[in-house]
């Protein structure tokens, strides 16, 4: 983790952000966007484990500057307290310059990696996760990003460091190359397929290990049902990785919806089956959530959880 004491001013990217942030305060043609969010769950698994306390506490801060043809410039910082505030981190902390009608940006700064869903389903915030922690192991990292929309088709490629949200100032990280291509269809863009690579040396837990994975990923509309399907294969460490998951949300009204999820995942000796279902509700700014996840790995495995979400944001 980025804790606290790690995220010294010496640091030359970070650092040269709050500055240039500070210096632009007043700027007439510049905007705020401030969201907080808070995550109080409660867990219960068949182990006999229960626990409960705030998940995650999390304060973004945006800022867009502009000029006569559009948003131009974004600084954006995304602080997290996780696990009861016992761990601190930067999630996320970029500059981005805005290209002509977003034919090309460019991100410098720590960022969520363009492979699958992870730019479009944030897992931390809900009750099941997409397959990112099985497969590319992290959601953000620091580096390059190039990204625009050309034609039809929006593209992004990262290159990175490969050390995630864990890696502290003193590691350099060996590196990491992230693309995805997606092609939406539709008016209203109710369907979009996405194509995804990604090819490096991740720090893992028990040390540096390749990753070599692509994938395939879509989102899909239509009327009340939304879905997410993720597919992705390759080469972790020495073992062959298989990966593919569903997530659905289906709206019964506007303030209640049904939530399910599949997920399989397969490396080298290991093979897991997860399957979910729960229910969310929106009750006056909160949002409510339950849910039950089944898990085999060699014997099945029970959980459920209680999830109470708060996001607030102010603008400016």
């Amino acid at each position: 983790m980025w804790y606290i004491s790690k995220m010294a001013v010496s640091n030359s990217l970070f650092g040269a952000a709050a500055l240039f942030l500070l210096c632009i305060a007043s700027t007439p043609s510049a905007s705020w966007n401030v969201t907080a969010e808070g995550d109080g769950r409660l867990n219960y698994s068949d182990t006999g484990d229960a626990a409960g306390g705030i998940n995650l506490a999390s304060l973004s801060i945006r800022k867009t500057l502009s000029d006569s043809k559009g948003d131009r410039l974004i600084i954006f910082v995304n602080g997290e307290a996780e696990n009861n505030f016992k761990e601190l981190m930067l999630h996320e902390a970029y500059l981005r310059y805005k290209g002509p009608l977003s034919l090309w940006n460019v991100t410098l700064g720590r960022f969520a990696i363009p492979f699958g869903t992870i730019q479009s389903y944030t897992s931390s915030r809900y009750l099941w996760a997409g397959l990112e922690n099985f497969t590319v192991g992290i959601e953000a990292d620091d580096g390059l990003l190039i990204s625009g929309v050309t034609g039809m088709f929006d593209y992004a490629f990262s290159v990175t460091r490969g050390v995630g949200t864990h890696g502290t100032l003193d590691e350099l990280g060996e590196g990491l190359l992230s693309t995805r291509f997606a092609i939406p269809f539709g008016m209203e863009e109710s369907f979009v397929l996405g194509l995804s690579g990604t090819a490096g040396r991740l720090m893992a837990h028990h040390g540096v290990e390749e990753r070599i994975l692509g994938g395939a990923d879509a989102f899909i509309n239509l009327s009340r049902l939304n879905s997410r399907v993720e597919a992705v294969a390759g080469k972790s460490g020495e073992h062959t990785l298989i990966s593919a998951g569903w997530i659905g949300d289906f709206s019964l009204t506007r303030l209640f919806e049904i939530n399910s999820g599949l997920r399989y995942s397969s490396a080298g000796e290991m093979e897991i089956y997860s399957a979910y279902c729960g229910l969310t509700a929106k009750i006056k700014g909160f949002t409510l959530r339950g849910g039950y996840t089944y898990d085999y790995e060699q014997k099945p495995f029970h959980s459920a959880a209680l999830q109470l979400y708060y996001q607030y944001t102010w603008v400016r």
